[in-house]
């Protein structure tokens, strides 16, 4: 589950209870649990009815688990609420708002294509592993596991990209950091997809 840093510490400092509960913090009285939503298409409503500045939802960005059976048969469980394929469309939106082209990004959760050309990491974090995986270096188990998500980007028109990866998909990572938080960096895409040179 992923929520905004300064919400999140807010609440455990004070319980959300501001002053007061920073009052009961500091005197060592027991504080109430604080409850948190998670976002779903059922609440969406509710996260833009909130005071600015106030972000008190959680994102689920867990994936779909997918199990391959006998006789060619697939067993696909999506999880109801999680914010990947939501988080995917977002950054859609922003290559198509700022660059003026057409993507289409989907969550992975491997990248398994002998021909990998192309990556963006959505954080310093992901840059820095997806790096190390296409040199083929090896990475500590302990860093995989802060890998949050992987996701694959097409260009709706090969035209759009430099002629050397035209046609070829851009993987893309997302990644806490060894603190564990995630600091997604939007621009990353604006910056480093292989965009053919304008006339």
């Amino acid at each position: 589950l992923s929520g905004d840093q300064l919400t999140l510490d807010m609440l455990n400092e004070t319980g959300g209870l501001g002053d007061i509960g920073r009052f009961l913090a500091e005197a060592k009285a027991p504080m109430a649990t604080v409850n948190m939503q998670v976002l779903t298409d059922d609440n969406a409503a509710a996260y833009f009815q909130q005071a600015a500045g106030r972000y008190t939802f959680l994102l689920d960005l867990t994936h779909e688990v997918t199990n391959d059976l006998s006789h060619g048969l697939t067993f696909t469980m999506t999880r109801a609420r999680s914010g990947l394929k939501a988080l995917a469309g977002v950054l859609q939106k922003w290559v198509q708002h700022f660059l003026g082209v057409d993507v289409t990004i989907r969550p992975l959760q491997k990248i398994d294509d002998e021909a990998w050309r192309w990556h963006v990491g959505l954080d310093a974090a992901s840059t820095a592993l997806l790096n190390d995986l296409y040199e083929g270096r090896a990475v500590e188990p302990e860093r995989m596991q802060r890998l949050v998500s992987l996701f694959r980007l097409d260009f709706a028109d090969p035209q759009d990209m430099r002629p050397d990866v035209a046609g070829k998909p851009i993987y893309l990572g997302l990644m806490m950091n060894a603190e564990g938080i995630v600091k997604l960096k939007p621009q990353n895409l604006l910056v480093n997809l292989p965009l053919r040179a304008l006339a």
